[in-house]
């Protein structure tokens, strides 16, 4: 068969395969996918912090680090409504600390499915960690943020159990963006932290400023 001949076979077949299918009764049949939910990379706890909350165990209730069950842990959940995040059925409001905490922060944690948990910042009656609300499990983004009526302000990455880089800290953005919050005024303080390689070297030249005298040796 020759190409001009090919050509309106072809353009039949893909209108055909274009139009509405049509079950035996003739209406339409309605084929819907339902959107995958997201599934983000995560870093595990840092060994020295992990060997922290495991030594914590052995002092009293109030020096202990929590690992919070599945249960227990939806008490601290962030959910999303009309682009504000709530927090026990509340706009959320660092501004204003609960009982006990009196800092204007609260560490958060994001889990691999984009799930938030989030807690007062110190000074509870809990020693809550960001390793506990995922019970030292992996953890997509963990850092600070600052709230007002709903409205997130800022958010870090200071966390020194898992010390993500900016680079999985922008999965909490994006995460927040799929939720329909405007993150493009959000304050992002994400701190860069060095590589093994970048403090390698940073070690290696300073060694060698001080073998060549070039910088104090220190005692």
């Amino acid at each position: 068969m020759t190409s001009a001949r090919l050509f309106p076979v072809l353009a039949l077949a893909a209108v055909t395969l274009a139009a509405p299918q049509r079950s035996w009764s003739g209406t339409h049949v309605a084929v819907t996918r339902q959107a995958a939910k997201p599934v983000y990379k995560t870093k595990r706890v840092r060994l020295l912090s992990k060997l922290g909350d495991r030594i914590s165990r052995l002092r009293g209730p109030a020096r202990r680090v929590p690992y919070f069950s599945a249960a227990e842990r939806r008490f601290y959940e962030v959910t999303v409504h009309e682009g504000k995040l709530y927090w026990r059925g509340k706009l959320l409001n660092t501004e204003h600390p609960v009982e006990g905490a009196p800092k204007s922060t609260f560490i958060f944690v994001m889990a691999k499915d984009g799930t938030l948990y989030a807690a007062p910042n110190g000074g509870t009656t809990q020693n809550i960690h960001h390793s506990s609300f995922l019970a030292g499990h992996p953890a997509a983004s963990a850092g600070t943020m600052v709230v007002v009526d709903g409205v997130v302000q800022k958010i870090t990455n200071k966390s020194g159990h898992y010390g993500h880089r900016a680079g999985k800290m922008r999965q909490v953005l994006a995460e927040l963006e799929r939720r329909g919050i405007d993150t493009e005024h959000v304050d992002t303080s994400f701190k860069k932290r060095p590589g093994k390689l970048a403090k390698t070297m940073t070690a290696l030249v300073a060694r060698v400023k001080v073998a060549l005298h070039l910088a104090p040796r220190e005692e």
